[in-house]
């Protein structure tokens, strides 16, 4: 009801749709230029503006694809001209013999840089140059209680399960395929769990960290990854190559190779949020957002507290101060139960605080993360119990990781096993 006086104050009417939209971009604050300038800024860098993910993930194979045809068709095409030098010429001089030879040498570079590329993306060439990551890997039998809650969780999403369960020694959480080729091709699904993630989250908590996991095989993003991040690499080694001769940039091939890794790069970085955004949308649509908002919380605060308990044991064994007698692991469960719940709750106030969006990050922030998860219906509560009691033996893998050492696991005599990771 208008105030006495001032009449009925015009408003725009708005169609269902632009209603949604217009929410959707500036919430319920007045729109102007500034903030809808931040606001779609924000929405490009988080993957959800045109272009969409789909489209970027197009463009980069249509990068990769007009890469290599490129460097073949000007291969040929220096052939073709020394061909046509050579006839008509036939070699009469020695300009003639020079042309000839120059469009030769440049096929050469071309049609090397070609099948060296090639080379990289059809085998597992580049795949050794992953990061090293301290992990074990578990036995079906032994851990069964885990394998079949990563099973339950795969028909729920649906996604092949894994074919290997792996646990880090880090604090991360991550899926990858490896690729191998021969007469037929053949992959191998590994699901990685951080083993910190393991002793303080609850079941429920785990089974949205491997939905999300698992989605990254349901949308076939490990296999873009490996195909990926075999052309990045190939171009990234060549140029790496480049840069210690200065003479090698005189090579039009390299020059190709640059244009091609800065455009790569460019396009990357929004396909990987979007890719990390939709897998945290399926897993809060099949668990509940409730529960995907608590697990993203949880997730970032183990993830950080452990790296941060790490920091600390390495600084105090570069000083000399006396080193904890508990594993790390020890240390880091029972100061989780010291911290109390308000003091989880202020440290993830400060998220808004503490995060940027920045272009080239590879990951959503945390806040976006959260903001799309909460649109997901919230299921209510499912009682479970610590995802601890799926591992069985919380010593066994100790060992298995090397670290039943209980002075300085950093120093550790026992032999770790190790594998090669990849992020996706």
């Amino acid at each position: 009801m208008p105030l006495p006086g001032c009449g009925e104050v015009p408003r725009k009417q708005y169609s269902r749709t632009q209603h949604f939209r217009r929410l959707a971009l500036f919430g319920n604050r007045p729109p102007n230029q500034t903030a809808i300038l931040q606001r779609i800024w924000r929405l490009i860098i988080s993957g959800k503006l045109p272009p969409y993910t789909g489209v970027l993930r197009f463009l980069l194979a249509l990068l990769v694809l007009t890469h290599y045809v490129l460097l073949c068709v000007l291969a040929l095409r220096c052939v073709e001209q020394a061909w046509q030098v050579a006839v008509a010429s036939d070699y009469s001089t020695w300009v003639s013999v020079f042309i000839a030879g120059g469009w030769l040498v440049l096929a050469l570079l071309f049609s090397h840089r070609f099948f060296s590329a090639m080379a990289s993306l059809l085998t597992a060439h580049h795949d050794a140059t992953d990061e090293l990551v301290e992990g074990t890997k578990l036995d079906p039998q032994r851990q069964a209680a885990l394998f079949q809650h990563v099973a339950d969780v795969a028909r729920r999403i649906g996604a092949p399960v894994p074919h290997e369960i792996w646990i880090s020694a880090e604090a991360r959480c991550f899926a990858f395929e490896q690729r191998h080729f021969s007469l037929s091709t053949h992959r191998v699904l590994v699901l990685v769990l951080g083993l910190p993630h393991l002793l303080i989250l609850r079941a429920d908590e785990l089974a949205v960290i491997v939905g999300h996991e698992l989605t990254h095989f349901r949308q076939q993003d490990t296999t873009l990854a490996v195909f990926f991040f075999r052309f990045s690499q190939s171009l990234r080694n060549s140029l790496v190559r480049a840069g210690k001769s200065p003479i090698s940039w005189l090579n039009p091939a390299i020059a190709i190779e640059w244009i091609s890794y800065q455009t790569f790069t460019l396009l990357i970085a929004p396909v990987q949020r979007g890719q990390e955004i939709a897998a945290d949308c399926r897993s809060a649509e099949v668990f509940g957002g409730d529960v995907a908002r608590r697990t993203l919380l949880q997730e970032w605060f183990v993830a950080n507290r452990f790296d941060a308990l790490v920091e600390q044991r390495i600084e105090d064994s570069r000083i000399g101060r006396s080193s904890d007698t508990r594993t790390i692991y020890e240390q880091f469960s029972e100061e989780w139960k010291d911290v109390t719940v308000r003091a989880q709750q202020f440290l993830r106030d400060r998220l808004e605080h503490l995060e940027r969006d920045y272009y080239w990050d590879s990951h959503p922030a945390l806040k976006d993360r959260l903001l799309a998860v909460s649109a997901y219906p919230n299921f209510g509560a499912d009682p479970s119990g610590p995802a601890s009691d799926l591992v069985g033996s919380i010593p066994h893998l100790l060992e298995s990781l090397g670290q039943n050492s209980p002075a300085n696991e950093f120093d550790s005599a026992v032999p770790r096993r190790t594998i090669m990771l990849r992020s996706p």
